[in-house]
């Protein structure tokens, strides 16, 4: 069986959210919180719905958890940015993807806290899409355990190579189309990861 990047990206952001019965995860509350937001974000007219049919139809995107700070130093703190993929009239290899519009930065010792970085979603292109299989489905499936590796990595204060955490977040930052986005963000995270070239 193949699905596409597209919704393995998405099952892997519902992967990254266990289903908790007592209290929710810190992922589940920022993912929580950029659904919301998105929300309010697109009233505010920061989604943009030209016509069709070239408009775009804008849906929210989640990334994983990135650290805050690196090499970790314990202080636990990490982001989750909300970014945008989209469907256009005659695209069928792919999708536009905006930018990161806002992020939740959260520890396990403080609350989640939203914070809007542009005003009106900014297009950073087309990203191709593609049938995925085997391996690279595989990895897909580890998003909840990478991400769960990636809090307790920014929780520590050693930043011991971690291959499940390597493979997973160099195949998000490939196929997710956001990739150099968050990249820029988090420099000193991607030189650990060290991810191979295309």
């Amino acid at each position: 069986m193949t699905l596409s990047i597209r919704n393995t990206l998405i099952a892997a952001q519902l992967a990254a959210l266990p289903a908790v019965a007592v209290a929710p995860t810190l992922s589940q509350t920022a993912a929580s919180q950029l659904e919301v937001d998105w929300k309010a974000y697109d009233a505010a007219g920061g989604v943009p719905h030209d016509p069709l049919p070239d408009g775009i139809h804008w849906s929210l995107r989640i990334t994983p958890p990135f650290p805050m700070t690196w090499p970790p130093t314990g202080d636990g703190r990490v982001a989750w940015y909300g970014f945008a993929g989209g469907m256009r009239f005659g695209l069928s290899d792919g999708e536009m993807v905006a930018a990161p519009w806002a992020r939740v930065v959260a520890s396990a010792k403080g609350a989640p806290k939203l914070e809007r970085l542009t005003t009106r979603l900014e297009s950073i292109g087309i990203h191709g899409v593609r049938p995925i299989a085997g391996d690279e489905l595989a990895v897909v499936k580890t998003g909840g355990a990478a991400a769960d590796a990636v809090m307790a990595l920014a929780a520590g204060t050693a930043a011991t190579p971690a291959p499940l955490v390597q493979r997973f977040y160099c195949q998000w930052a490939r196929d997710s189309g956001a990739g150099e986005a968050v990249k820029a963000r988090h420099p000193a995270f991607f030189a650990w990861l060290a991810c191979p070239a295309r």
